[in-house]
């Protein structure tokens, strides 16, 4: 099993006003160098329920102004952060400041918390966190870079908002 394939459900009302559970099985994509993602729900505006709640999305585009993405990130264990490979670099929305290096911004702010392994975040003038299970951080459209030089896979979980102007200004 990928260790991205999760478990995903979204708990909805009905037009008809009975609640349930929809199953969501999850694409996984790969990204670069061993990076995957699984985007579980995506939305490009304010909700209005119980109707306009979203769905899964497509492809690797972040979300515009308004719009949220939900998902899961998979960094493979000994992994450096390079982003010259994959569809990533072609996300919109997202300014490569250093693809070799990984380092990079979004118009987004970015709520993540770690699931399973350790994940190093690093920030353009070098200086780093080291976030490990139940440990979270929220990136407000900052250059930044992840990498993993551990022995394990880390997986953390993503909800991007879409946001103005961030990388105008990476």
């Amino acid at each position: 099993m990928h260790e991205l394939e999760r478990l995903s459900c979204v708990v909805a009302r009905e037009v008809e006003g009975h609640v349930r559970f929809v199953d969501v099985v999850p694409e996984i994509r790969s990204v670069s160098n061993g990076f995957a993602t699984s985007w579980l729900w995506a939305l490009d505006s304010v909700p209005i329920l119980p109707e306009a709640i979203g769905g899964q999305p497509e492809g690797a585009r972040f979300p515009g102004p308004g719009g949220i993405k939900f998902g899961l990130v998979l960094l493979p264990a000994r992994s450096d952060g390079d982003l010259t490979g994959g569809d990533q670099a072609s996300a919109a929305n997202m300014t490569i400041t250093d693809a070799a290096l990984g380092m990079h911004a979004t118009d987004s702010l970015d709520l993540e918390i770690v699931i399973s392994g350790r994940v190093v975040l690093e920030l353009p003038d070098g200086d780093s966190r080291v976030l490990g299970p139940g440990e979270s951080v929220v990136l407000a459209g900052v250059p930044h870079r992840w990498h993993n030089p551990f022995d394990e896979p880390c997986v953390y979980a993503a909800a991007i908002l879409g946001a103005r102007g961030a990388s105008a200004s990476a």
